[in-house]
């Protein structure tokens, strides 16, 4: 699995990952290395990446204490340190 750890809150989940998205046709490969962070006090709305039904192609970052940054141009927020899929919590960074 992965042998960097995550500051703060925030933890791998230790899964691996086949693809993501659930349409056959328009899946998305992931890297070996990449997996879904848990976020404390934020269950995804999907449990699985390869059930994930996002289409937008955005994610959320979020800082080192588990806080959504929804405004990366913000430079009075916390720096950023991951980017997750907004509905199954996949590292997107």
């Amino acid at each position: 699995m992965l042998a960097a750890s995550l500051p703060g809150v925030l933890h791998y989940r230790d899964e691996p990952i086949r693809w993501h998205g659930r349409d056959e046709v328009a899946r998305e490969y992931v890297h070996p290395d990449r997996t879904v962070i848990e976020v404390p006090n934020r269950p995804w709305p999907v449990a699985r990446p390869e059930d994930c039904d996002d289409q937008t192609s955005t994610g959320i970052w979020f800082d080192a204490s588990g806080t959504p940054q929804l405004d990366p141009a913000d430079r009075a927020a916390p720096e950023s340190v991951v980017l997750l899929c907004r509905r199954c919590g996949l590292d997107c960074t």
